[in-house]
């Protein structure tokens, strides 16, 4: 028995996911809605059949389940089991929180770690309580290396095996999730189907320039969409789905900010799109990337919000600066959950090496095939694709794809070079006011891992 306790003051979406003893889900992921300050125990039969205010099942698994829980907001979570006695005993292994979770341990005994030697002159610098960086092929991670603390002020060493908030490296992750909706006709008009065709019920609501917006033009930030949401914490009231609406239904009410066409860096723009996801499925965007992009891939340790567990250092902490004492003030914080589709994923190294390798040669992809994946970096104009900026370099024997990402607590760099069969990523637990600043930082560390000789 599953039990789910809210112990907010406003509705939680939740979801729950399972993987049984084969690491397969037959079935699909279970969604519900808790109201404010209340509990619901779910049995596995529930779990697995479906039932009243469920969306979704399981499935008929072989064995035991490995359940996930996921939530936009913290819950209490509890395995539960009927003893003879008539009692019941908590088998949770330790206090849940929103996104608790285990995965596999990783073998990296043979990874080159001698690229620690870039970290360490950084973190005596104080450029971060903790940084990690890594060298990625085909067959996965051939250099990683970790150095500092996971929480300024707090023992524990960041580990090589610890989960990283990615931010807006994650912009690239909702772009193969609509990817494979495309492939699979989802969208009738593929990637030119527009803002109108999805939400007819809003034509007269929004802005007309938005009408014929495009997918595509959403996740090249072509749209003339804003950069952010007027208000991202509006309509917390809502379940996650309801509020991405009502904040596109807001936003796009106001005048585009530049001409569709033009180049705009914009999170909405992708919170637009990822509404259009949720709109033609009607499943949640958490749901649909799980479904499509981390169970495919095997990214067990993918989730979203803040890593590790509230209160506890069992995860690195993000930190941002005190400007009056310098000192970095570690924090569990993470932006409104409804900017998901737009940077809201956290994972390991080893796990985002496998959504990396998706763009390295010596496989055939995963998801969802090498033509969607080469449309994914080809920009029609400029040099921004499907959340990848798109460069020619000479060290890269010809295309490169970067980004960066930050929820201002923590800090980004991939670059991904196809020619080379190479990626290239270091991760801050941290950041400065001005994020330029730890940007240049870790350009550098890049700069010194594409040099690399083992």
């Amino acid at each position: 028995m599953l039990r789910l306790a809210n112990p907010n003051q406003r509705r939680v979406s939740v979801e729950v996911h399972g993987l049984d003893d084969r690491n397969a889900l037959p079935g699909s992921v279970v969604g519900l809605e808790l109201a404010p300050l209340s509990a619901r125990a779910l049995s596995a039969r529930e779990l697995e059949e479906g039932a009243d205010g469920l969306t979704g099942a399981l499935g008929n698994g072989v064995g035991k389940w490995q359940l996930a829980v996921t939530a936009d907001a913290p819950l209490t979570v509890m395995s539960l089991l009927d003893t003879p006695t008539g009692h019941l005993a908590n088998l949770s292994r330790a206090a849940a929180h929103s996104d608790g979770r285990c995965w596999p341990a990783t073998d990296l005994t043979g990874a080159d770690r001698s690229i620690g030697q870039y970290l360490s002159a950084p973190i005596q610098e104080d450029a971060s309580p903790g940084l990690i960086a890594a060298i990625v092929d085909s067959e996965g991670v051939r250099a990683i290396a970790s150095a500092g603390v996971r929480k300024a002020g707090a023992a524990g060493a960041f580990q090589e095996t610890d989960v990283i908030h990615i931010g807006s490296n994650a912009k690239a992750m909702t772009a193969v999730m609509l990817a494979t909706l495309v492939a699979e006709g989802v969208f009738a008009a593929g990637w030119e189907t527009t803002v109108a065709e999805v939400f007819p019920e809003l034509r007269d609501e929004i802005h007309a320039d938005y009408r014929g917006v495009t997918l595509w033009q959403l996740v090249s930030m072509r749209g003339g969409v804003k950069r952010d949401a007027t208000n991202w914490s509006a309509h917390r009231n809502l379940g996650i789905v309801d509020r991405r609406y009502a904040l596109l239904r807001d936003n796009l009410a106001d005048p585009p900010a530049v001409a569709a066409g033009v180049h705009l860096y914009s999170n909405l723009a992708y919170l637009v799109a990822g509404a259009m996801a949720e709109k033609r499925t009607g499943r949640s965007w958490e749901t649909l990337m799980r479904q499509r992009v981390f169970q495919p891939l095997g990214m067990a340790s993918a989730g979203f919000g803040p890593p590790g567990t509230l209160g506890e250092v069992d995860q690195p902490w993000g930190h941002r600066r005190d400007p009056a004492t310098g000192n970095w003030v570690p924090n569990q914080l993470d932006n409104p959950a409804a900017l998901g589709p737009a940077g809201a994923v956290h994972l390991t190294i080893v796990d985002w090496a496998k959504f990396m390798a998706l763009w390295l040669p010596a496989k055939p992809p995963a998801i969802p095939d090498r033509l969607a994946l080469d449309r994914l970096i080809t920009p029609i104009v400029g040099n921004y694709a499907g959340g990848w900026y798109v460069v020619q370099r000479g060290w890269a024997n010809g295309k490169a794809m970067n980004h960066a990402g930050s929820n201002t607590n923590w800090f980004t760099l991939l670059w991904v070079a196809p020619g080379i069969d190479r990626a290239y990523v270091v991760g801050a637990n941290s950041a400065e006011a001005d994020l330029n600043v730890t940007f240049g930082q870790l350009d550098a560390i890049i700069g010194q891992l594409i040099n690399h000789s083992p």
